[in-house]
This record gives C-alpha cells, sequence and structure tokens, in this order.
C-alpha cells in the first residue's frame, strides 16, 4: 500500500488517505476485456485518450495502454498525480502527466476511457468517503468523458451505497466485480443522456442486492467485453491549477515567443539579383550602384548601404536690374559604412 498525502476538494478537508494499487493480474484481467474496433473512419486519425486521475507512478495505465496498443490502437496516455516523485516517473511513461489534484484539472471531455483508483479512507465534513465524491465528478456529464466512454472505478465496497443515487441513471451495462475482501471494481459504459426509469430501477436493486449481500459479487473475469468508442479529437488542454517548474520550463523551452523574437532582432536579408549589364562597367558606375542601395552587402568588417538624399541648394541668380534667391533641389547619392571605428557617408 502507498500513503499519499492529505488531499483537498474545494473547501472539504479530507482525514489520511492511502492509495491500494492494482495487481498486475487485475490489471491484465481489465485489459483482457477491452476490445478496440480497428474500423477506417473517413481518412481521420482516430484516438483513445485515457485518464487515470490518480495515476500514482503512471504504471497501471500504463498497462492498459500497451494492451490496446497491441490490438492497433493509437492510445495517448494522461494522468492526475500530487505526488512530485512519482509524477516525475509517471512524465516518463504516459503522454502527459500534470501535478496536482483531479478537481484542479482543466481539460476538454474526449477521453475514451477512464481509469480511477482513488485512494480510501478519507471522509468530508459530512461522512461521505473522498472516493464517492470523485466518482460523482469522473462521471458527470460532459466534463470527462462523453456517451460511450468506458469507466473502470474501484473503491470500496461499503463506498456503494453513496452510489445509489448517481450510478444507475449514469453509467450503463455495468458490471461489479470484487477484487479483495473489501474492494469492487466497477466496469461501465458513459449512458447517452440520462438512462431511462425502469432501467435504472432495476440497476438499482441489483446494486441494493450486492450491498446487502456482498459476498454474492463475481470474482474479477473476461467474460464480458467493452467495446471502447475511440474520438477523432486529441486533447489540446490538459493543465492543472498548480505552476510547476519542470512544466514552466518545458513551455519556455518550445515557445513560440523565441522565433517571433528572433524576426524582431534580426531583420531578414533581402536578395537583390541586378540585371547582367549589355557591357564592361567603368570604375565610376560601380560606385552608383553602390550608392543606388543595389550592391548593399555585410562583410566580417563593415557594412555598406546605398541611398539617395535630396539637398536644398540657394543660389542667387540675376534677373536684369535685380539679384534673386532661388531655391534648387539636387539629388545626392551617398554610401554609408558602418564599421568599428564608427560611421562614414561617401559622396558621389
Amino acid at each position: 500500500m502507498r500513503q499519499v498525502r492529505n488531499l483537498r476538494h474545494h473547501t472539504l478537508a479530507f482525514q489520511e488517505e492511502i492509495q491500494i494499487p492494482l495487481t498486475k493480474s487485475e490489471l491484465d484481467i481489465m485489459s483482457k476485456k477491452l476490445l478496440f474496433d480497428n474500423k477506417p473512419n473517413n481518412n481521420e486519425e482516430i484516438i483513445i485518450n485515457i485518464l487515470d486521475p490518480f495515476c500514482a507512478d503512471g504504471s497501471a495505465l500504463q498497462e492498459v495502454a500497451q494492451a490496446l496498443k497491441a490490438q492497433g490502437a493509437n492510445v495517448k496516455t494522461y494522468g492526475v498525480e500530487p505526488d512530485q516523485e512519482n509524477r516525475r516517473i509517471a512524465k516518463k511513461r504516459l503522454t502527459k502527466t500534470v501535478h496536482g489534484n483531479y478537481h484542479e484539472l482543466r481539460t476538454t471531455n474526449a477521453f475514451s476511457l477512464i481509469l480511477a483508483n482513488p485512494p480510501i479512507g478519507g471522509k468530508n465534513a459530512i461522512g461521505i468517503p473522498q472516493e464517492a465524491i470523485a466518482f460523482s465528478d469522473l462521471t458527470a456529464p460532459g466534463k470527462y468523458v462523453y456517451p460511450g466512454s468506458i469507466v473502470i472505478f474501484a473503491l470500496p465496497i461499503s463506498s456503494l451505497n453513496f452510489l445509489r443515487s448517481i450510478l444507475p441513471i449514469r453509467l450503463q451495462d455495468i458490471c461489479y466485480y470484487k477484487i479483495s475482501q473489501e474492494r469492487v471494481l466497477i466496469m461501465a459504459t458513459k449512458s447517452k443522456g440520462r438512462v431511462p426509469k425502469e432501467e435504472a430501477a432495476q440497476e438499482r436493486e441489483r446494486l441494493d442486492f450486492y450491498i446487502e449481500n456482498s459476498t454474492e459479487i463475481p470474482l474479477l473475469n473476461t467474460e464480458t467485453k467493452y467495446h471502447i468508442t475511440p474520438t477523432t479529437t486529441g486533447i489540446t488542454r490538459f493543465v492543472g491549477s498548480r505552476l510547476d517548474p519542470e512544466d514552466i520550463s518545458e513551455e519556455i523551452a518550445i515557445s513560440s515567443v523565441w522565433n517571433n523574437l528572433k524576426n524582431l532582432i534580426t531583420p531578414k536579408s533581402v536578395l537583390i539579383e541586378a540585371p547582367k549589364p549589355l557591357m564592361a562597367l567603368d570604375k565610376g558606375r560601380p560606385a552608383i550602384a553602390a550608392a543606388a542601395g543595389v550592391l548593399d552587402k555585410a562583410t566580417t568588417s563593415h557594412i555598406r548601404r546605398g541611398f539617395n538624399k535630396i539637398i536644398i541648394e540657394k543660389q542667387h541668380v540675376e534677373n536684369d536690374d535685380s539679384i534673386v534667391q532661388v531655391e534648387i533641389n539636387r539629388p545626392v547619392s551617398r554610401l554609408r559604412i558602418f564599421h568599428p571605428g564608427g560611421v562614414k557617408d561617401l559622396e558621389y
């Protein structure tokens, strides 16, 4: 058993909790119950996004993902973990892992499968087990899963009583499996809308029977299969509310701001192709071309830049019996040289 630090759900304080890992045998049986139908979908990429809101070191989610990949599925794995050391390990195993608690998660409802094995032992101020609150949150309509998604949830048998009002109306094809004297594994499909009243009533009767007669809950087996409904939607947003230094450094490293900054401080070079002259240039013509900006160039020691400038000259002109001052605009070509010793203008 792995002890985890205290969790908080909004303003509700929980007691100390422990997380009991799913065994290799349990994960193998669960994986055999999951089927992926690899059908083409108009040439669009289909994805199975899996969420483990209590992922620990990511090993359980990795096991399930590998089994689905063996069937040809394109699997993306996402985990949430409050323990920083466990998270560092999970980051190497999963597509993405965030540091924090599931109720702080900001994401989209595009998960094909939720695998939840929450810590047990914690209760809120009015005695509701934390795992029952987590079940209510994680199966809420439109929050994490879509109709047809698979929900796998491990929790104490004693917590089933707190699920009587929501489990039968949110999930269908429900199976209960006893995985220890105290714990049960629920596997089900997210319903398409609210489950019909008659069907929900029958499911509630079956749940009440198992609550009163836990010895009748069958052991985990591979008899019932669940077909996973893939999606063409990737998880574009998966962030926690905690600012983690590792996440920030990774985001900074791949940020587009660096290219934008490079474009701002490093001007793009422009290649100007001058037409080939009909005859050889005399000594003065390259100077004119340089001053016109056609031969701008950077060298190892200097940069040259040609430009034209209009200079206004004042002249006195005799007009019959008077002298008149006139202004004459004279174009001047200059070649500006930038070099370590300073800036020089060569006038033509």
